[in-house]
């Protein structure tokens, strides 16, 4: 993800969602990450350092979910269980399409620094 005075961002760094193949939003979340770390390191190596952390601190738990979550759709009855359980109501439907399409963090519910009043209702990138 980086070499030195490099900081990879996007498809270079392999930042794209690894269940859809997406990474626009990645892309743009570590060229942020890159320059916020350049604006705040006086030195290439801290530079470097800061990127990495911030990259995995950001991308790691959603991208570990991803995984997750194909090995359980690679299942027929744990499909159909998701699929009973996302279905139940209007609400569940909905916002199971919004976290399958990352209109919000995959392991938002994992990782509560995330957390805010507006997380399931706020209009998200689709409405």
């Amino acid at each position: 993800m980086t070499v030195p005075r490099a900081l990879f961002v996007g498809d270079a760094a392999a930042a794209t969602d690894l269940m859809t193949g997406e990474g626009i939003a990645q892309a743009l979340l570590t060229g942020v990450l890159a320059a916020r770390a350049v604006m705040g390191s006086g030195d290439d190596a801290t530079a470097c350092a800061r990127y990495e952390q911030s990259v995995k601190r950001a991308l790691f738990t959603d991208h570990r979910m991803s995984v997750v979550l194909q090995s359980v759709l690679a299942r027929p009855r744990a499909l159909d269980a998701t699929l009973r359980v996302a279905g139940a109501t209007g609400w569940t439907r909905r916002n199971f399409a919004r976290w399958l399409f990352e209109d919000y963090p995959r392991a938002v519910l994992l990782t509560p620094r995330r957390w805010h009043r507006e997380m399931f209702s706020a209009s998200g990138a689709y409405r």
